[in-house]
């Protein structure tokens, strides 16, 4: 037993309130950042979705099988965002900062699933100090705002909805794995079909990962390696096949057809060849805890030396995660961190194959993929806080430091994501005055379709014919949507009204 963390009696609840309070503050800071800084004007690919879904919601023409339409390629039908489209449409007039707004209380409800796996998980025993200073550290990376993308743009934001069916699943998943019955087999089904039907064909990335994680956990624990496992594939792979099925028959309208792997693959190489796949591992780590630097005052050199040592300090640290993942018993604390490094493993691998095969190693500077690197270091402290309870009592003073030096280093992780914060909510005044002009185009637009010149990038709808982008801008101007609808436009005081742009 580990007395060095084992949490005295009248102390627990002070660091317990002091959890909550961390946690509770960075969802509460993101929310209002979100309210306040988000982008509330129709950008990017929700120009696609007007005019598949909501032009179809409009008229009136609306079905079920509209909710599951996706592009050709490596599109996904995304139901649950269409779901929250579909009500920012029929009751917010369009104002994409309520579907961000949703994906940030998606992100609180997988914050209180790592509660469950991270602090909970083993009702038995008193609560390490451990697990609730790694819960806490998670509640600020997940809540990280290291890049503001991840909360200003909503498409990026709802991404957490996606990942509340795969947590659940996880959770279930294991219930039915330590302790068998007809009721958790109901469960699992449902936790299966669910996360089929919101994550489409990604949900095999989830199922190949927790397939994974139950060989890691099996390796380390002879005892769960006889727990009827064939019974909990063959429900999965049953209610898989249903939804595959189903999706067979779902609207494909738009894009190009996906080439054929081995080009993805040979792109790839041709992309690495001359040492440079080394960013491939190195990036993601880095840009998952520091994706710029806090410190205005460091010169480069000096940035470039923290750059290296934090990337050669995270790689030791996933050795010390697989060392520790083939070790000892299983839990769901352990199970859970097993799943989320596999998750981060096959998500920068689909990045890799996807996207930087064709548009370089720079592609993985991407923001909106910095949520998905920070899940790697979710992982490490969910697999620190399934560590408790294993570590001798220190002996030595290098002892005690490697002990110390987690808590140490959460502490320096809060402190620079308060930094991030900070810096990001500073910057929301230059955002605003972007999102601004956005509108001001789409009113010069509304006037004359064809006055494309100096349309910001996000206006996607500059690139398309003429005949479309007037249809499409006409749909917004007469049914008073986004930008022209004046009830958003006093919920955002700085976007134009028609008389601003005479």
């Amino acid at each position: 037993m580990n007395t060095v963390n084992r949490l005295p009696q009248h102390g627990s609840g002070v660091v317990r309130v002091l959890a909550w309070l961390i946690a509770t503050a960075a969802f509460l800071n993101v929310g209002f950042f979100t309210r306040w800084a988000s982008d509330p004007v129709i950008r990017s690919d929700a120009w696609y979705f007007l005019d598949v879904f909501v032009s179809k919601a409009i008229d009136g023409t609306l079905g079920m099988a509209d909710f599951f339409v996706k592009r050709h390629g490596v599109d996904h039908a995304q139901p649950a965002n269409k779901l929250v489209l579909y009500l920012t449409w029929r009751y917010f007039h369009l104002d994409f900062v309520f579907e961000a707004l949703v994906g940030v209380l998606a992100a609180g409800a997988c914050m209180l699933l790592f509660h469950r796996f991270a602090v909970c998980a083993e009702s038995d025993r008193p609560v390490d100090l451990r697990r609730y200073v790694a819960w806490a550290a998670m509640g600020a990376l997940l809540f990280s705002m290291s890049t503001t993308m991840t909360w200003d743009w909503s498409l990026v934001t709802l991404e957490y909805v996606t990942f509340l069916p795969m947590l659940l699943f996880v959770w279930v998943v294991w219930t039915v794995w330590a302790a068998p019955s007809s009721m958790r087999y109901l469960m699992l089904a449902g936790a299966t079909l669910l996360l089929g039907v919101v994550n489409d064909d990604s949900a095999w990335i989830v199922l190949l990962a927790v397939a994974m994680a139950c060989g890691v956990i099996g390796i380390g624990d002879r005892s769960m390696r006889a727990r009827h496992v064939w019974k909990m594939f063959a429900v999965v792979a049953t209610c898989m096949l249903a939804v595959r099925v189903g999706y067979a028959f779902a609207p494909v309208i738009g894009g190009v057809d996906k080439p054929p792997l081995s080009s993805y693959l040979a792109n790839l190489l041709a992309v690495g060849r001359g040492g440079a796949w080394w960013r491939w591992f190195a990036w993601p780590l880095l840009l998952s805890i520091l994706p710029a630097s806090p410190f205005r005052w460091l010169n480069g050199a000096a940035w470039f030396v923290i750059e290296c040592m934090t990337v050669v300090l995270l790689l030791l640290a996933h050795v010390w995660f697989w060392w520790r993942a083939l070790r000892g018993n299983g839990s769901l604390t352990k199970f859970a961190a097993v799943f989320l490094m596999f998750m981060t493993y096959g998500w920068v691998a689909g990045i890799l194959l996807y996207r930087v095969s064709e548009l370089g190693n720079m592609y993985l500077y991407q923001n909106r993929y910095f949520s998905l690197y920070q899940f790697n270091l979710i992982a490490l402290l969910m697999m620190w806080a399934a560590s408790d309870g294993v570590t001798a009592k220190p002996v030595s003073r290098i002892h005690r430091a490697v002990i110390a030096a987690p808590y140490a280093g959460v502490v320096v992780l809060l402190a620079v994501q308060a930094i991030f914060a900070i810096q990001s909510w500073r910057s929301r005044v230059y955002t605003r005055a972007y999102y601004q002009q956005m509108a001001v185009q789409l009113w010069q637009l509304s006037k004359n379709p064809d006055n494309i010149d100096g349309c910001l990038p996000e206006l996607v709808v500059c690139n398309y014919p003429e005949q479309i982008r007037s249809r499409d801008i006409r749909l917004l101007h007469d049914h008073k949507l986004n930008v022209f609808s004046p009830k958003v436009q006093r919920w955002h005081h700085y976007l134009p009204r028609a008389s601003d742009v005479e």
